[in-house]
């Protein structure tokens, strides 16, 4: 059978709050399309690289990052949540007060 070139793997979320802690058993879905590609759906997310608490001040995040300006970041805070376009660019800290979606 095919599928038993499958392999599975050993996998935690970064984003615990969204996703929950633990280990996961998880395929890879590369791995899966090549073989039954009716299995798969693909869909667009956002798949965390940075994920630290920090403050916000004037539209402004305190945070040092490789960010450049047009990229987007996905904010979760008390009263401001969504998916941010970065519109400047300092030495330790972005500023995003365009929301995308």
């Amino acid at each position: 059978m095919t599928l038993r070139g499958i392999e599975v793997t050993d996998y935690s979320y970064i984003d615990t709050p969204a996703m929950g802690p633990g280990r996961q058993k998880k395929i890879i879905g590369q791995q899966v399309e090549k073989v039954f590609p009716q299995a798969v759906r693909k869909g667009i997310d956002i798949v965390p690289d940075i994920y630290q608490r920090t403050t916000m001040k004037d539209g402004s995040i305190t945070l040092k990052t490789d960010l450049k300006k047009g990229e987007r970041v996905r904010l979760i805070g008390e009263r401001l949540q969504g998916v941010f376009e970065v519109l400047e660019v300092a030495e330790a800290s972005f500023a995003s007060v365009k929301k995308v979606n």
